[in-house]
């Protein structure tokens, strides 16, 4: 009599359940790549950069102990007395460290402005070259802090 033993390969109960499995799932996967692609997201690569830029910003001011505006730069004195300064420079928003060598922040940028508000209260907005807009306000809670304006 001849008797075949082969347990390596497919039974039939496991191609059944692969292929019923396959047929569930696969109009579930197009609806669900069609509901990605349809987001429409509500932040850009712009807004993004801008709050991170905010983000060194807000850095800075909790490092020093001083703040110098100007209308498009801020410079942060820390207490070693080292001068952090954020400025326009073309389409750049770039820091320099003891007005020497400079680190670019930001890239396609129109407009970097940085308004007084109050005595311990300033604003700071930043266009960018796709039109996006981001205004942020200041408040210095520091004692320590003197706020200046330069023009």
């Amino acid at each position: 009599m001849f008797r075949i033993n082969n347990s390596n390969g497919y039974t039939l109960l496991s191609l059944i359940i692969s292929l019923s499995i396959l047929i569930f799932t696969t109009p579930l996967i197009v609806h669900f790549l069609n509901f990605i692609l349809s987001i429409d997201s509500t932040y850009h690569q712009s807004d993004f950069e801008l709050r991170q830029l905010h983000y060194y910003i807000q850095s800075e001011m909790n490092q020093s102990v001083e703040v110098h505006i100007n209308h498009h730069s801020i410079t942060f004195v820390k207490a070693d007395g080292s001068r952090v300064k954020y400025e326009l420079y073309k389409d750049l928003i770039r820091r320099r460290v003891n007005d020497t060598g400079h680190e670019v922040i930001l890239r396609d940028v129109e407009i970097f402005e940085v308004k007084m508000h109050s005595e311990n209260v300033f604003l700071i907005g930043c266009k960018k070259g796709d039109g996006h807009y981001y205004q942020r306000t200041y408040i210095s809670n520091n004692t320590f802090t003197k706020l200046f304006q330069n023009f």
